[in-house]
């Protein structure tokens, strides 16, 4: 971003390459991560090492919602955030079905 000084950052993310360019400067292209990654990225951001007990049911709701975010990390991180206050298997359900994984693309840019 020019005119901005040297101290500061600003991080533009998008999935439309040319709001991207039109932004002028590097593009840093990121890479999708497997649902295996995606879903361990996921549980240590929700729970952060604090003691769980079983984890079946979380992985597979929370498996669901990581193939949901296409493997992209900060999407992932977004919903871990969502669901760090959601401490059972009915709350995690409850986000699953939400009516938010119906957005489509082109809404925000």
């Amino acid at each position: 971003m020019h005119g901005a000084t040297s101290n500061c950052r600003i991080v533009v993310t998008t999935r439309n390459e040319n709001v991207a360019r039109n932004m002028g400067d590097n593009i840093h292209h990121v890479e999708k991560m497997d649902e295996e990654c995606g879903w361990e990225l996921l549980w240590k951001t929700v729970w952060d090492n604090r003691e769980t007990g079983d984890i079946s049911r979380f992985k597979e709701i929370g498996s669901k919602m990581v193939q949901k975010c296409d493997g992209l990390p900060l999407a992932i991180k977004v919903l871990a955030g969502v669901l760090r206050s959601k401490r059972s298997t009915m709350d995690w359900e409850k986000v699953l079905r939400s009516d938010l994984w119906k957005m489509e693309d082109g809404g925000v840019q």
